[in-house]
């Protein structure tokens, strides 16, 4: 089909790219993992400049520092964050710096490594 001012996925993609550039959202890697049995998602997700690095479980997850712990604790999540990490495997050995309540009252602290939290975090 020939449409007359350009396809319009193709020219939207431009006018974000030209206006909106540092916004763009992009699923660098996604990855499954496999911790004291149980199963976690990694997600690696470029923002402008900046990735976020989650790594999610069913019942908790780690996150970067781009996350806010205030909207964890309001939703009562079981989330640490450790902060400094482009990639999902550099969260497994960095230690966490912030808790939510909910792993607090799970016994997961600051300290503790992501794998020492993913190991602690129910199933």
């Amino acid at each position: 089909m020939n449409y007359p001012f350009g396809h319009p996925v193709a020219s939207h993609k431009k006018y974000l790219e030209r206006n909106w550039g540092r916004f763009l959202i992009e699923l660098k890697m996604e990855k499954e993992l496999n911790i004291a049995g149980k199963k976690f998602q990694g997600y690696e997700i470029k923002i402008g400049e900046k990735t976020l690095v989650l790594i999610v479980g069913e019942k908790g997850y780690l996150a970067c520092g781009y996350w806010n712990l205030e909207a964890a604790d309001k939703f009562n999540d079981c989330c640490a964050i450790i902060t400094g990490v482009k990639m999902v495997e550099e969260m497994l050995e960095k230690k966490v710096v912030a808790v939510s309540k909910k792993a607090l009252e799970l016994g997961i602290h600051t300290e503790m490594t992501g794998k020492e939290v993913l190991e602690k975090i129910p199933a």
